[in-house]
């Protein structure tokens, strides 16, 4: 990482900064941070009918459902998070629950603030869940292949959505992998960096069911907060419990219930 890279005497010097000057650095830094978002370029656009069929909230549309309910989580976790950027983690319960679905409309909306950028990285390499909303070739690198080749750069695995200012890391051509990758150095010098190089940039890790994986709680230590994904009627109260438990209390945001008989609620 560049900070492991910079002489003792500038990070001692940061660390000798008054309150007042790491606040002016913070600023400037921010200020930097969002006239790069505003120069990013956007190679394609998804119309309002490519949304549609993606099942992705579209920013021209207004007072729809989907639309105020991720705007709702949005505001949450700027909320929780306030003015740092951070990682979050959207966990399913089990297969099919609705978890990509979240993660990807949530990625969307924290880039519809236009000095805001957000990056949809796809952990579940289980082959379950949406793949990446199917924008990224298959035969394109992606996370798989960037924990498993010390070769490829970040660059080479994060591609445009065809969301202004939202960014994806697709899960990748490597349908299994040897060993505890997610608990590798290069998982967790990925995820800070991805996160880190904006400071406006928020990073949404989609992982695979709690029930079929014990990837998702290797990753939660890595996140700030974790939004649990509960398809109505399929998860026992206990088993709720038990997830909260294994993942972390102080890190859980809250429960999304998806596909409820009525409008689906975000419950804190």
């Amino acid at each position: 990482m560049e900070s492991e890279n910079k002489p003792v005497s500038m990070v001692l010097k940061k660390q000798e900064l008054t309150s007042a000057d790491r606040r002016q650095l913070e600023l400037h830094q921010r200020q930097q941070s969002r006239e790069e978002i505003s120069r990013m370029m956007e190679p394609f656009r998804l119309d309002g009918g490519e949304l549609a069929a993606m099942r992705l909230v579209d920013g021209n549309a207004v007072n729809t459902e989907l639309g105020n309910s991720v705007r709702s989580l949005r505001q949450q976790i700027l909320g929780k998070l306030g003015s740092r950027n951070g990682v979050i983690m959207v966990a399913g319960m089990v297969a099919d629950g609705g978890a990509s679905f979240v993660a990807r409309n949530l990625a969307a909306a924290l880039a519809l603030d236009e000095s805001r950028s957000s990056l949809l990285m796809d952990c579940d390499v289980s082959g379950g869940g949406d793949d990446a909303l199917k924008i990224v070739s298959p035969d394109l690198p992606g996370l798989t292949d960037y924990l498993v080749d010390g070769r490829l750069m970040e660059a080479d695995v994060i591609y445009p959505s065809g969301v202004p200012r939202m960014r994806l890391i697709p899960r990748g051509t490597q349908k299994s992998m040897e060993g505890e990758q997610f608990s590798s150095v290069r998982m967790q010098e990925l995820l800070e960096a991805t996160a880190r190089r904006y400071p406006d940039r928020y990073l949404v890790v989609d992982v695979p069911p709690l029930k079929t994986s014990a990837d998702a709680s290797m990753l939660a230590r890595y996140c700030d907060l974790i939004v649990l994904v509960v398809p109505y009627g399929k998860v026992m109260p206990t088993e709720i419990e038990q997830a909260i438990d294994t993942l972390g209390e102080e890190r859980i945001l809250g429960i999304v219930f998806n596909k409820e008989p009525r409008v689906p609620l975000i419950r804190p």
